[in-house]
């Protein structure tokens, strides 16, 4: 297989740059109708990865819309698609397969397990992927899974990963029975177990309780991974253990931890924990976008709210301590990104106290100062993430510390707002005051919303009319 050197992607990438719009999209097409077809003259799946990484949407200033065909490998394994993850394997979720194994162990399926059955049924898969037939390249597919099962049934287990080279490889190979199993079995059960909104039916759970009883008999790992999988179906992975504690009547973490299921807790726990740390990144880099940051935030919401619900935990089991630290973690860390709106406000738009002839002060904004441009857009930033965090900061922890934040944005606003329209009706103009209007309305929109922000405008262009 050819090579694709840095010096090889840089050349094509220059190329397709200046090329139309049209022999974009013709050259995309081609690779991706080379890359179903296997063949290995063109390295089309690395160059087509390699290309969009370099951003080739962009190359040209065009908006080149191909659309991606998979491979008839990649709907061999779709079943668990949403378990795959890339990276090293100390690195994945507790439960994920790594994506990097799939490769070699489709190339140990074609040539030892079934090559037979590759053969016939693959070029066929293929034929009807390029001919737009998805429903019948998936029946293939399925028809090959069930091959492919039952020649792995009369295989010994231990010698089932052994012609892997790759630790990857391996990690596949040694759950594909179970998986395979559980794919069988769980298919259909999951079209009626799920309800509207993706959540798990209580008819769904009685009928995944029966069939991983069933399992467990036949076959402990294939049990497991039918609540895994049913966990990659669920916007709320959690609710997966109301299955398990369906299975395990009156049985809490502490003993869980100790059997097959123990990875069902530890992913739900990793899922929440990976947010906490994307959470913490936000926060110790000060580089994020509020409203993505507010994303992150309900996602992490999601991964544990009302989990407790859903099964028992002990008051000193593992996976009660587990939660409970990723909370104070996230909690404590939002309230002092909180803290730090309020701080950012006050130096972005200072404000100075002064005594007037009397025993009283006043406040009043250092208009005479030049605005930090680097200062108001970090405090936008904040704002956006204070403001659209507003529905689900309770249950993250820091509700309290998110609404003395927006109070405190308002007023401070309200305060410097009213001494701009103050000074633009005296003679006197600071040199900067076009520089405070601009900014104290990009911080009105974020803090109050673009209404606000409006009428901030308004008073402003009322004000400037009354000095003419």
């Amino acid at each position: 297989m050819n090579e694709l050197t840095p010096e090889k992607i840089k050349e094509l990438t220059a190329v397709m740059a200046s090329a139309p719009p049209a022999t974009v999209a013709r050259m995309l097409a081609m690779f991706e109708r080379v890359k179903v077809k296997g063949s290995e003259a063109i390295p089309s799946g690395d160059l087509l990865a390699a290309l969009r990484e370099a951003g080739l949407p962009q190359l040209a200033g065009h908006d080149v819309d191909v659309v991606r065909l998979p491979t008839f490998e990649r709907l061999f394994f779709q079943p668990f698609e949403r378990l795959f993850e890339s990276g090293a394997i100390a690195d994945l979720l507790p439960g994920s397969i790594p994506r990097a194994g799939l490769r070699e162990t489709w190339r140990i399926i074609a040539e030892q397990f079934i090559p037979e059955d590759v053969a016939e049924i693959g070029p066929l898969g293929t034929k009807a992927i390029l001919a737009g037939d998805m429903e019948a390249a998936g029946e293939l597919a399925a028809a090959l899974r069930e091959v492919l099962l039952a020649a792995l049934k009369r295989c010994r287990a231990d010698a089932i990963a052994r012609p892997a080279t790759t630790e990857e490889a391996r990690a596949v190979l040694r759950r594909l029975v179970p998986l395979l199993q559980a794919h069988a079995l769980g298919k259909d059960i999951w079209k009626m177990a799920l309800g509207t909104r993706g959540e798990l039916s209580d008819q769904g759970i009685a009928a995944l309780s029966t069939h991983v009883r069933m399992l467990e008999d036949e076959n402990p790992d294939a049990a497991r991974e039918l609540i895994l999988m049913t966990m990659a179906e669920l916007p709320r992975p959690f609710e997966a253990l109301r299955v398990l504690a369906k299975v395990s009547l009156g049985v809490d973490d502490r003993k869980l931890d100790m059997t097959e299921f123990a990875v069902i807790g530890r992913r739900v726990i990793a899922i929440a924990a990976r947010e906490a740390t994307n959470i913490e990144a936000a926060w110790s880099g000060n580089c994020f976008e509020g409203k993505e940051l507010a994303v992150i935030v309900e996602r992490y919401n999601q991964s544990l709210h009302g989990l407790e619900r859903e099964m028992r935990l002990a008051n000193d089991g593992p996976w009660r301590r587990a939660i409970a630290q990723i909370r104070g973690r996230v909690g404590d860390r939002l309230s002092l990104l909180c803290q730090r709106t309020s701080t950012l406000l006050e130096q972005s738009m200072p404000i100075q106290r002064l005594q007037r002839h009397t025993i009283t002060w006043t406040y009043e904004p250092k208009l005479d100062a030049p605005i930090d441009e680097a200062k108001v857009t970090a405090v936008i930033r904040h704002l956006d993430f204070v403001m659209a965090s507003r529905l689900f900061a309770p249950l993250a922890g820091f509700g309290a510390p998110r609404e003395l934040a927006a109070k405190h944005a308002i007023q401070h606003m309200a305060l410097v707002g009213d001494a701009i329209l103050k000074a633009l009706r005296q003679p006197y103009q600071s040199p900067h005051m076009e520089a405070w209007v601009q900014a104290a309305t990009r911080i009105i929109a974020a803090s109050e919303g673009h209404d606000g922000a409006h009428v901030f405008e308004r008073r402003v262009k009322s004000a400037s009319k009354d000095v003419a």
